[in-house]
């Protein structure tokens, strides 16, 4: 056993040891520090300390007593997911319930929700500490009775040269969007990691859920992270600032399809400018005369500014509006629409409409082969996947699957992708999990690749503007646990790109339908990138959004 005390760092650790008389002696002059609640940082050193004082075929238990809300929700949930994925089991004790606006830190640190406890204060607690014996080891009295243990003949499985079963989670995930976010009104910000005139939004869910949105500033305007709004750019310094280069004279306005509206540089400052009627914005030339362009200038924005909403995790048709004096007051959504936190409002799905139900277009589960079990019986081409005896499929790097179903249709509805998957940690390079482009002249316009921190999705969309077709890209990234099972979906829905992965989502406006290609849907297989190597428990395809999501 061993114990350590944080504040806002790490005040006192004490080393495992099974001498009671050594662990009595230090717990009677642990000191008790206020100086803030950096839970993250608890958490984070118990699980080094695991990972140094592990020994075989002894449970590795976790017990976190705190006395107040964490300073960092999301790092605290993100640590408390790496000591699960390493095998801890964690519980959570909170101590003086006035101190916590809601238990979501409790419930995102702890294993289960049996795994929590609240108590009044620390001499209640000292009261209670039975309780907490038999919270994390528990006893029970029953009887037994013999019953017979079923048994069967494994079916022989060929494994392919070089795999190996399932290893356990191992690895810790990446850096997430939301890491160290500032918190108001229960809604974390961060800058966007790109783009100074856009900004991450946060929303927390209380069993540790993460969704993340990203917004842009109206025309002209920055993220300004030290008052967490939207200001002129000239008065925010941003450590993305293109116009710090000063051979850059001019830039492209992203996330507007605007052929007037561009960013000028002044002396290391960018301002928002519209070039003149009859003009057009080339990117680092200037504006050039083009009587076709016509579009007005300052354009607006579909999400500008911070969101005075939120979403409900698993109540998609509702959301919650921040009422002065009020709080948070639960609303509903019309029939037919659910809570969109991209653009804050309520928005039509077709999947939500009653009556309407959404199955799986596709459904591959590996159970004895690579064949779909949606009831389409749609073929599924294998070249060379293997199907191995505890129902994985097995990628050795040079294989796919290619399912011709999905070439030459049109997405004008939902398309969902979903997947859970364990790389081979000794993969490299950038692997693409699935596309729809090929070897030939027909470019994915749908993919997901993966990387060793994080998953990159894309999509390319089609919009008319003046009877032209206009290609537009739209990519972002969420992190991964690699070395760990990964529950991945891809979510587009004519408005909105959305990823989600391992109950971490994003979401990113991608105006109008994904591209018709010739394509098939290729899984394991992108052009340009390495075949996965490694395991899948599933792959699933949906043309609509089923209800979980």
């Amino acid at each position: 056993m061993g114990m350590l005390v944080y504040s806002s760092s790490i005040a006192t650790m004490v080393e495992p040891s099974t001498d009671k008389d050594y662990l009595k002696g230090h717990a009677m002059s642990l000191p008790h520090p206020r100086e803030g609640t950096n839970t993250a940082a608890g958490i984070k050193t118990m699980a080094e300390i695991f990972g140094v004082a592990r020994r075989p075929n002894v449970p590795q238990i976790g017990v976190v007593i705190t006395d107040g809300e964490s300073i960092s929700p999301a790092e605290t949930a993100r640590q408390a997911r790496i000591a699960k994925d390493l095998g801890i089991t964690m519980y959570a004790v909170g101590v003086g319930i006035s101190n916590f606006t809601n238990s979501s830190d409790l419930y995102a640190i702890a294993s289960s929700n049996a795994n929590i406890l609240s108590v009044d204060s620390f001499g209640s607690l000292s009261n209670k500490l039975q309780e907490v014996v038999q919270l994390v080891c528990p006893t029970t009295t029953s009887t037994t009775s013999t019953t017979p243990i079923p048994t069967t003949t494994p079916t022989p499985t060929t494994t392919p040269e070089g795999a190996t079963p399932p290893l356990p989670p191992t690895m810790a995930p990446g850096i997430g969007p939301c890491d160290n976010c500032k918190m108001i009104n229960g809604i974390g910000f961060n800058p966007h990691p790109d783009d100074c005139d856009k900004f991450v939004q946060c929303y927390f869910g209380t069993k540790g859920q993460l969704r993340v949105a990203y917004r842009q500033c109206p025309f002209g305007q920055y993220w300004d992270q030290s008052v967490l709004t939207c200001r002129p750019s000239e008065y925010v310094e941003c450590e993305k600032e293109k116009c710090r280069n000063l051979r850059i004279k001019s830039y492209a306005y992203s996330n507007t399809d605007n052929c007037r509206v561009h960013w000028a540089c002044n002396l290391g400052k960018a301002t928002a400018t519209c070039c003149a009627e009859g003009s057009r914005y080339v990117p680092y030339r200037g504006c050039v005369e083009d009587s076709k362009c016509k579009d007005v200038c300052p354009p607006t924005f579909h999400q500008e500014g911070p969101c005075d909403t939120r979403m409900i995790f698993n109540k998609p048709n509702k959301f919650e509006q921040y009422v002065t004096g009020f709080g948070w007051v639960e609303m509903p959504c019309a029939p037919g629409t659910q809570f969109d936190p991209n653009t804050c409002q309520c928005s039509l799905h077709d999947s939500f409409l009653p009556g309407k139900q959404c199955k799986a277009e596709l459904f591959i589960p590996f159970s004895s082969d690579t064949n779909d079990y949606s009831g389409n019986n749609i073929y599924v081409e294998n070249q060379n996947v293997s199907v191995l005896g505890n129902g994985l499929g097995y990628f050795n790097g040079e294989s796919r699957l290619i399912i011709n179903r999905f070439a030459n249709i049109d997405f004008y509805t939902d398309i969902v992708v979903k997947m859970r998957f364990l790389e081979d940690t000794q993969a490299t390079g950038l692997r693409a999990m699935f596309s729809n482009g090929d070897c030939c002249d027909n470019p994915a316009t749908m993919m997901m690749v993966s990387s060793k921190a994080n998953l990159h999705l894309m999509a390319k969309t089609e919009v008319k503007k003046n009877n032209t077709a206009i290609d537009r890209i739209t990519t972002f990234h969420i992190p991964v646990m690699y070395g760990n099972w990964n529950e991945a979906y891809y979510m587009h829905n004519t408005m909105s790109l959305e990823g989600k992965v391992n109950g971490i989502g994003l979401e990113k406006m991608a105006y109008g339908p994904i591209k018709r290609s010739q394509a098939a849907l290729h899984i394991g297989y992108g052009r340009g990138f390495q075949n996965f190597k490694g395991y899948m428990d599933y792959v699933a395809v949906f043309l609509c959004r089923p209800k979980y999501l």
